[in-house]
């Protein structure tokens, strides 16, 4: 099996086409030796997508969605949560990956909800808040995302144990 290299022309261009074609990527980035931990990000610029790849540690294991499943997004307000809270009366799943772009790049960035309850205590926490609430993007088959790992100084890649 062949593993894609992050540094690749190919690799950058398939998330440029996502941020020229969709106005974003979510980015997934997993972590060697960290014992499963991983974070996500969503990238909305060509520079900005660029420059977070290129800023990788050796070993990360990066995802691309070329497509993602948007639930909802917008500012949480009164309005915003009841027409969300409606909306997912009935929903396809019921684990949300919950992106909040304005903390970029804090810890806070990210998060999963798996109950309505949960979805509540997240709007509770993040009043006035930019939101998206995605589809769990794990559920997305194959041809949908593209892995690539960043490679060793020597330009070997070797991926770590995630």
């Amino acid at each position: 099996m062949e593993l894609w290299n992050s540094t690749s022309e190919e690799f950058k261009d398939c998330g440029l086409k996502v941020i020229k074609d969709y106005g974003e990527v979510l980015i997934k980035i997993r972590y060697p030796y960290q014992a499963g931990d991983r974070d996500f990000f969503m990238l909305k610029t060509e520079k900005d997508f660029i420059e977070f790849i290129n800023s990788r540690e050796a070993r990360d294991s990066i995802t691309i969605y070329k497509t993602v499943e948007k639930v909802k997004q917008g500012i949480i307000n009164k309005e915003f949560i009841n027409e969300a809270l409606e909306q997912l009366k009935k929903p396809k799943y019921y684990d949300w990956l919950i992106i909040l772009p304005n903390l970029k790049f804090e810890k806070e960035y990210w998060h999963y909800d798996d109950t309505i309850e949960e979805l509540k205590d997240t709007f509770e926490l993040y009043p006035n808040h930019y939101i998206q609430i995605l589809e769990d993007p794990e559920y997305l088959e194959e041809e949908d995302i593209i892995h690539a790992y960043v490679p060793d100084k020597d330009g070997e890649i070797r991926p770590g144990a995630y």
